[in-house]
């Protein structure tokens, strides 16, 4: 996870170019879409919470949402990534959802990466994936 935040900075340039999230892929089931929603259409609980909040609720109320609404804000939509339940993993580049946590027992884990920039994102897999081969992960 130090890895993920160091690459939003370095390469995603505070998640302006490039977002990851990574998630515990036992819990979802593909396939995953990249979706919009209205702003007070869908409720999932985002990391660090327990109770279900709606995207606005997240960019008003959550940490990671205040300080990155910027990014979404203009929007009359907001991108999330779904599994094919409409489970939600992920409100990109804002925050992941408290579904996915990976936690020590995680043994299959999916990456996603957002952005505006090509070069920041496969820059970002790039680097993310080596390091996860070089750890012993087997990359699909």
């Amino acid at each position: 996870m130090e890895m993920q935040e160091a690459l939003h900075w370095m390469v995603g340039r505070d998640r302006k170019k490039a977002s990851i999230g990574v998630h515990n892929m036992d819990v979802v089931t593909p396939p995953f879409s990249y979706v919009t929603c209205a702003p007070d259409e869908i409720k999932f609980v985002p990391l660090d919470k327990t109770e279900p909040m709606t995207p606005q609720e997240v960019l008003e109320k959550h940490e990671k949402g205040m300080a990155y609404k910027q990014e979404v804000d203009w929007a009359k939509r907001y991108p999330l990534i779904v599994d094919s339940k409409n489970q939600v993993l992920s409100f990109p580049p804002i925050i992941n959802g408290e579904l996915t946590r990976v936690v020590e027992s995680t043994r299959n884990i999916f990456i996603d990466i957002t952005g505006t920039e090509l070069n920041a994102i496969q820059r970002s897999l790039n680097v993310l994936v080596t390091a996860l081969a070089d750890m012993g992960g087997k990359v699909e």
